[in-house]
């Protein structure tokens, strides 16, 4: 679906959508909470999780959502590939060696201590959501880099991250 398609089909869900489900949508879309959307438009806490509930269950509601958010990302350059290359640097710079630093009693300086480390959680945390994105693919827009590949050849990729991240922590 094209910008202009986009634009038409939020256009008519906005028209039978009526103004409290658009305020409702407009804050979850900001705010990725349903209960806190929906308390905008509530007196308590109670009705906010009903009222979140029964929008959410709405199809043209999801519809409106969705397409809402595709725009948005559009907009700003967001895409699944993009995202991929930036968790692919992100875990090679968590894999990185970095030098352990210790204070020298003697010159009061800074120095390396011999010893080498990692950020072994923020590589899991990336190599994690690599694996998401791979087991997820892409959208009808664009697929990820690796959405076409077959079960076999998406086990062989997180493999070989896996054998690198296993490289990557025998220095540490």
């Amino acid at each position: 679906m094209d910008r202009k398609e986009l634009l038409r089909r939020i256009g008519e869900l906005e028209k039978s959508l009526g103004r409290r489900k658009l305020r409702f949508a407009d804050k979850y879309i900001g705010t990725g909470d349903a209960i806190k959307a929906a308390a905008e438009l509530c007196r308590n806490i109670g009705d906010a999780e009903k009222l979140a509930f029964s929008m959410l269950k709405r199809e043209d509601m999801c519809e409106y959502i969705e397409l809402r958010e595709r725009l948005l990302s559009r907009d700003m350059g967001v895409t699944k590939g993009r995202l991929a290359a930036d968790l692919v640097e992100i875990k090679e710079r968590c894999m990185a060696a970095k030098p352990v630093m210790v204070r020298d009693p003697e010159t009061k300086a800074m120095v390396e201590s011999g010893e080498w480390t990692f950020d072994v959680s923020g590589a899991l945390k990336a190599i994690e959501k690599l694996g998401d994105m791979l087991r997820d693919g892409g959208d009808e827009d664009e697929k990820a880099p690796c959405a076409a590949a077959s079960m076999e050849e998406r086990e062989r990729i997180l493999r070989s991250i896996a054998e690198e991240f296993k490289e990557g922590d025998s220095g540490n």
